[in-house]
């Protein structure tokens, strides 16, 4: 309906992001998870959002993607 799973991922220092990252990724995700669940796009941040607590702020990255689609 519309919606699919998709991964926000905060690379570690020296850890290059791209298209081969994100294919291992979702190469360990396949072993892991059911297939429905594996992420089909997978987006790379210097850093994720978060609350005052630490916490990440999924509210925030949510409400992100939702205004950028069509």
């Amino acid at each position: 309906m519309g919606q699919f799973i998709q991964a926000v991922v905060q690379v570690m220092p020296g850890v290059e992001p791209g298209a081969e990252l994100a294919e291992e990724l979702r190469t360990y995700a396949r072993g892991q998870l059911a297939g429905y669940k594996v992420p089909r796009r997978i987006d790379f941040r210097d850093e994720l959002p978060r609350l005052a607590t630490g916490k990440m702020a999924k509210r925030v990255l949510r409400d992100e993607f939702l205004a950028a689609m069509p």
